[in-house]
């Protein structure tokens, strides 16, 4: 097994289990009462979605990187970069992919129905960053590989771009602070209270900070939101509080409910600034 291939399936469970050492150690918030269970059915939600991604999508990405580079297609294939110039335009064209299609979840009738399984656990830590519907993570693999025609970015870089993903996912979820270095440290990377913000049951909080590494995104896209105050926020989703969505088909089961047009905001809303 490649060098590269070994650190991309390894520096997830690294990242969850650090984040949750931490949490657990130094936690930002008091955890709530929570029954273990939340925190095994989050992980086997991610498990099953690391065996969906690498039995359906895993062969179609190679496959189609490998046709767009035999036919040379995509925008990148069009010059010949260097490495140390090519690897950055790659990551931010993924990162501002990122932050459009999580937008695009929040603003979508029909992606939100997907994505709010994730916004729904009402604790947020490290394995709140595997918690996402199967069907997102098809939605969101799907997506992606429109972007290798039309960009023409290699497999190996996708696979880098999700390896640093994967770790500031779970460091953003996790119950941690870095406390008055946050101020500094989100102005170029999303930080655990920016984040939090972002999962607040309230949608006008709700509805703000989308980006997942680079923090230029939301400030760019007018969607920024300052994290004051995040000691008191309340998470989750409204109509899914019941303790039946929580487990692990009820998990699955999300896409079935009925919920309110208030979650995402009115087409072209901004949240307050």
């Amino acid at each position: 097994m490649e060098t590269m291939e070994i650190v991309r399936r390894a520096v997830p469970p690294c990242a969850i289990a650090a984040c949750w050492l931490w949490e657990t150690l130094f936690p930002a918030r008091q955890p709530l009462a929570l029954p273990r269970r939340r925190n095994a059915v989050n992980l086997a939600i991610g498990f099953s979605n690391a065996a969906l991604a690498a039995l359906a999508f895993s062969a179609l990405m190679a496959i189609l990187a490998d046709w767009t580079a035999a036919e040379g297609w995509g925008a990148l294939n069009l010059v010949n970069l260097p490495f140390y110039i090519r690897w950055p335009v790659v990551l931010l064209c993924l990162d501002g992919f990122t932050y459009l299609w999580h937008f695009a979840n929040h603003r979508s009738d029909w992606l939100w129905r997907f994505h709010q399984a994730h916004h729904s656990d009402h604790h947020l830590s490290a394995t709140t960053a595997v918690r996402f519907h199967a069907g997102e993570i098809a939605l969101s693999a799907g997506a992606k590989m429109t972007l290798l025609p039309l960009l023409g970015f290699r497999l190996e870089e996708l696979a880098a771009y999700e390896t640093v993903l994967a770790a500031a996912t779970a460091f953003h979820h996790a119950n941690v602070s870095i406390g008055k270095w946050d101020a500094i440290v989100r102005w170029i990377v999303v930080t655990p209270d920016m984040h939090k913000i972002h999962h607040s049951i309230d949608p006008r909080q709700m509805n703000g900070n989308f980006a997942t590494i680079l923090s230029l995104w939301d400030r760019c896209g007018g969607t920024f939101q300052r994290p004051d105050h995040t000691e008191s926020l309340e998470f989750g989703v409204h109509e899914l509080t019941d303790r039946k969505f929580h487990g692990f088909v009820g998990i699955w089961r999300t896409p079935l409910q009925r919920f309110s047009r208030a979650i995402r905001g009115l087409p072209g809303e901004r949240p307050p600034s």
